[in-house]
Parts: C-alpha cells; sequence; structure tokens
C-alpha cells in the first residue's frame, strides 16, 4: 500500500529528503555515513497537496495533474570520489 506523502510545507526548508522504498536499516545507514554512493529514482509522482491526493485514481502511479515532484526525479552519485 502507498500511503499520499505532501511535501511543500517543509520542502523548501530542508537540504534533502531520504526516501528509503523498502530498502534496509543497514543499506540506509551505509549511504548516510558515505560507505555506498547513494542513486535512486522516484517511483511515483509525489502530490502537491491533499485535493490532488483525493483526485488521484488509486491504481496510476503518474496520473497527478500538477505534482511537486514528478515520477523518475533523482539522482546518482559519480563512482569516482
Amino acid at each position: 500500500m502507498t500511503v499520499p506523502t505532501v511535501l511543500r510545507e517543509f520542502i523548501e526548508n530542508v537540504a534533502g529528503v531520504f526516501a528509503a522504498f523498502g530498502s534496509d536499516d543497514a543499506a540506509l545507514l551505509d549511504v548516510v555515513f558515505g560507505k555506498h554512493r547513494p542513486t535512486g529514482k522516484l517511483p511515483y509522482d509525489l502530490p502537491s497537496d491533499m485535493p490532488s491526493v483525493a483526485a488521484q485514481a488509486a491504481d496510476a502511479a503518474h496520473d497527478l495533474e500538477d505534482p511537486l515532484i514528478k515520477f523518475g526525479f533523482g539522482l546518482t552519485y559519480p563512482n569516482a570520489r
């Protein structure tokens, strides 16, 4: 089950956001402490507000009219240090 996430209230006041999407704690901490370089892409649109959440079809991950962050947004660090 996917729980809607609305980040608009704080997203402009933080330097970054971690999203684990099922990874275990040890893997997440390896990234946080620099043992591995993170890579990842958002698997669905993030809504900009609760009315967008209410309007979204339950079985469609990419149907938001004006998402805050679009499907596929993410990062990849280069392998070289």
